[in-house]
């Protein structure tokens, strides 16, 4: 749920489990990090980066990670791709 006030999904973060990570959007990366983790059967969630004030990049991101396996709001691809796509949309 979005508080009033607060923009939705402020910032861009990048999260890891094995093989998949995951590019998101919110205000609070703590908050939505331990849903993830709490929300999660198949082992420990790491959070890789943070983009302060770059959430509206998120669609890019995933449009750049786009020929990459999806498994609902995962992307099966190395954190050093998901980065590359960070920084391409950067440019």
């Amino acid at each position: 749920m979005v508080k009033a006030g607060l923009a939705y999904g402020h910032h861009l973060y990048v999260l890891s489990n094995g093989p998949l990570v995951k590019i998101g959007r919110s205000c609070d990366v703590d908050r939505r990090l331990g849903e993830h983790r709490r929300s999660n059967p198949w082992g420990d969630i790491k959070l890789v980066a943070v983009f302060e004030e770059a959430g509206c990049l998120e669609p890019l991101v995933l449009r750049a990670l786009s020929q990459h396996e999806r498994r609902g709001e995962w992307v099966n691809c190395t954190v050093g791709e998901a980065l590359s796509a960070v920084g391409a949309v950067f440019v």
